[in-house]
Protein backbone atom coordinates (compact mmCIF):
# COMPACT_ATOMS: atom_id res chain seq x y z
CA UNK A 1 0.00 0.00 0.00
CA UNK A 2 1.37 3.19 -1.01
CA UNK A 3 2.09 5.85 2.37
CA UNK A 4 0.91 9.52 2.17
CA UNK A 5 3.31 12.21 3.92
CA UNK A 6 1.91 15.19 4.98
CA UNK A 7 3.27 17.88 6.55
CA UNK A 8 0.95 18.60 9.78
CA UNK A 9 3.11 22.12 10.36
CA UNK A 10 2.19 23.21 6.82
CA UNK A 11 -1.39 22.40 7.11
CA UNK A 12 -1.89 23.33 10.85
CA UNK A 13 0.00 26.86 9.29
CA UNK A 14 -2.76 26.86 6.83
CA UNK A 15 -5.42 26.42 8.63
CA UNK A 16 -4.56 29.42 10.82
CA UNK A 17 -4.47 31.48 8.26
CA UNK A 18 -7.94 30.58 7.20
CA UNK A 19 -8.84 31.09 10.68
CA UNK A 20 -7.44 34.81 10.75
CA UNK A 21 -8.49 35.34 6.75
CA UNK A 22 -12.51 34.62 8.72
CA UNK A 23 -11.51 37.12 11.28
CA UNK A 24 -10.39 39.62 8.99
CA UNK A 25 -13.67 39.21 6.89
CA UNK A 26 -16.00 39.79 9.80
CA UNK A 27 -13.86 42.99 10.83
CA UNK A 28 -14.90 44.32 7.78
CA UNK A 29 -18.81 42.91 7.68
CA UNK A 30 -18.93 44.92 11.04
CA UNK A 31 -17.07 47.93 9.62
CA UNK A 32 -20.10 47.32 6.67
CA UNK A 33 -23.36 47.22 9.64
CA UNK A 34 -21.73 50.47 10.48
CA UNK A 35 -21.44 52.16 7.26
CA UNK A 36 -25.28 50.73 6.97
CA UNK A 37 -26.34 52.06 10.01
CA UNK A 38 -25.31 55.16 9.38
CA UNK A 39 -26.42 55.49 5.99
CA UNK A 40 -30.02 54.23 7.41
CA UNK A 41 -30.39 56.62 9.84
CA UNK A 42 -29.42 59.98 8.00
CA UNK A 43 -30.99 59.32 4.58
CA UNK A 44 -33.89 57.78 6.10
CA UNK A 45 -34.45 60.92 6.89
CA UNK A 46 -33.99 62.49 4.06
CA UNK A 47 -36.30 60.37 1.95
CA UNK A 48 -32.88 60.02 0.11
CA UNK A 49 -30.27 57.16 -0.54
CA UNK A 50 -33.32 54.15 -1.05
CA UNK A 51 -30.77 52.47 -3.46
CA UNK A 52 -27.51 52.46 -1.66
CA UNK A 53 -29.35 51.27 1.12
CA UNK A 54 -30.91 48.35 -0.46
CA UNK A 55 -27.36 47.94 -1.91
CA UNK A 56 -25.56 47.77 1.33
CA UNK A 57 -28.39 45.54 3.28
CA UNK A 58 -27.78 43.04 0.12
CA UNK A 59 -24.55 43.53 1.06
CA UNK A 60 -24.59 42.66 4.30
CA UNK A 61 -26.47 39.42 3.64
CA UNK A 62 -23.78 38.12 1.27
CA UNK A 63 -21.34 38.94 3.78
CA UNK A 64 -22.91 36.82 6.35
CA UNK A 65 -23.56 34.02 3.94
CA UNK A 66 -19.86 34.08 3.08
CA UNK A 67 -18.49 33.68 6.50
CA UNK A 68 -20.69 31.10 7.49
CA UNK A 69 -20.10 29.04 4.03
CA UNK A 70 -16.39 29.66 5.18
CA UNK A 71 -16.34 28.64 8.82
CA UNK A 72 -18.55 25.50 7.43
CA UNK A 73 -16.15 24.55 5.07
CA UNK A 74 -13.04 25.25 7.90
CA UNK A 75 -14.71 22.93 9.81
CA UNK A 76 -14.99 20.40 7.09
CA UNK A 77 -11.15 20.57 6.47
CA UNK A 78 -10.47 20.69 10.13
CA UNK A 79 -12.54 17.00 10.53
CA UNK A 80 -11.40 15.42 7.51
CA UNK A 81 -7.88 16.83 8.43
CA UNK A 82 -8.40 15.23 11.55
CA UNK A 83 -9.33 12.00 10.17
CA UNK A 84 -6.94 11.89 7.60
CA UNK A 85 -4.02 12.02 10.73
CA UNK A 86 -5.99 9.11 12.70
CA UNK A 87 -5.99 6.89 9.62
CA UNK A 88 -1.97 7.60 8.69
CA UNK A 89 -1.65 6.85 12.54
CA UNK A 90 -3.51 3.36 11.94
CA UNK A 91 -0.89 2.50 9.04
CA UNK A 92 1.90 2.85 11.05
Amino acid sequence: MRQMYFNEEHIEAALGRLTNLIIDINKNQERVNDIYNLIQAGWSQNGAGKKAIEDLEYLRKELNHSVNEIETKKQRLRDDWELIKAVDRSYK
